[in-house]
């Protein structure tokens, strides 16, 4: 899928209610359109509009509020590889990846 269609899609279905969203994903599903092929969008939203936080975000902000010294959400991980690395390739999708978040 070339980047333009899929920022077409993308575009398109941030911009759809909540029911009809869950209905294009099942259609995409059916379909074997894969949504990782989609870019990540940022939402239009006014200056001043907050944006809610979810339960996951709450749930650690109270979490930290008990204990601000537990590194009990720090992720550390490792990758162990074997062979040739193509260079080119593993820079390319670091890249792809800071570009998406």
């Amino acid at each position: 899928m070339d980047k333009d269609k899929a920022t077409r899609i993308a575009r398109r279905f941030i911009e759809l209610s909540q029911d009809k969203r869950r209905l294009f994903w099942q259609k995409m599903v059916e379909e074997g359109v894969t949504p990782a092929q989609l870019p990540i969008l940022a939402r239009e939203r006014a200056a001043e509009q907050a944006l809610s936080v979810s339960y996951a975000q709450q749930r650690q902000w109270f979490l930290w509020q008990l204990s601000p010294e537990s590194s009990a959400y720090h992720v550390a991980g490792g990758l162990r590889l074997r062979g040739r690395v193509d260079r080119v390739a593993l820079r390319a999708s670091f890249e792809a990846i800071v570009a998406r978040h």
